[in-house]
């Protein structure tokens, strides 16, 4: 490409980032990446604003999050340190959350279960979450059995998910299948089913996660691309466990 014509791409990239408000480490990039920075624009940016395009948002996300991970915290830290509101110190509590910190996630979302929101589900299922992720399976449980006890109308595959991954953590082989085998059958997506194979594999069931594991990979090459993308995180787990034991 002329040297010349890489700098007026590059302008041109600078201006529709400055007008449509894009955000400003899209500059840092066309700058220093010129051939390959307006071009991962164009197609991040650019391209899904013509086609509201999932994918390219979601990219863009993931972009965002490589550049400035923290980003979302130092917001959400600056938002409770103005005004301490229950959604707020909440909003604090999941940026922590999504950035795997765990036990100051944990710490705030303890803090904020008080009067009205004492029993809430929502918070009752995050904290669990937290437990799992700490490595404290019985007390996962525990939170669970709380949140099903104090909402018995609140129905959660994702909290269905976590306790029966905490009884395949506690090496209880038997219910954990037994919840495994219910949940399956109605949990969107496939991290129930990946989850499933990997926890077969935590318990030694080891032929059981073969089977279940070729099966799932079959499965996945006959549903459509948009769905693997959906899913690709789990989907990258699965492979994974096939290539570690050469199945």
């Amino acid at each position: 490409m002329p040297y010349f014509l890489s700098i007026l791409i590059t302008l041109a990239c600078i201006i529709h980032i400055m007008k449509t408000g894009q955000e400003r480490y899209w500059v840092l990039i066309v700058i220093i990446a010129p051939m390959l920075g307006p071009i991962a624009y164009f197609v991040v940016v650019i391209l899904p604003s013509l086609m509201d395009s999932r994918r390219g948002h979601k990219i863009n996300k993931n972009i965002k999050g490589l550049v400035n991970p923290n980003a979302d915290i130092k917001t959400a830290e600056n938002e409770v340190r103005t005004a301490p509101t229950f959604m707020n110190q909440k909003y604090l509590a999941d940026a922590y959350f999504a950035a795997h910190r765990y036990q100051d996630a944990l710490t705030l979302y303890e803090k904020i279960q008080v009067g009205l929101y004492a029993n809430d589900p929502e918070l009752l299922l995050q904290i669990a979450k937290c437990y799992f992720f700490l490595d404290q399976p019985q007390v996962t449980i525990q939170t669970l059995d709380e949140l099903r006890a104090t909402n018995p109308d609140y129905d959660s595959s994702e909290g269905h998910l976590f306790y029966a991954k905490s009884l395949a953590a506690q090496g209880n082989t038997q219910r954990a299948i037994e919840e495994f085998d219910a949940l399956v059958v109605y949990y969107r997506g496939y991290e129930a089913k990946v989850s499933y194979v990997e926890a077969l594999v935590q318990l030694n069931e080891l032929d059981k996660a073969k089977e279940r594991a070729l099966a799932l990979r079959d499965e996945v090459k006959l549903i459509p691309s948009h769905v693997r993308d959906l899913n690709s995180e789990c989907l990258k787990r699965l492979k994974k466990i096939i290539s570690d034991h050469h199945w």
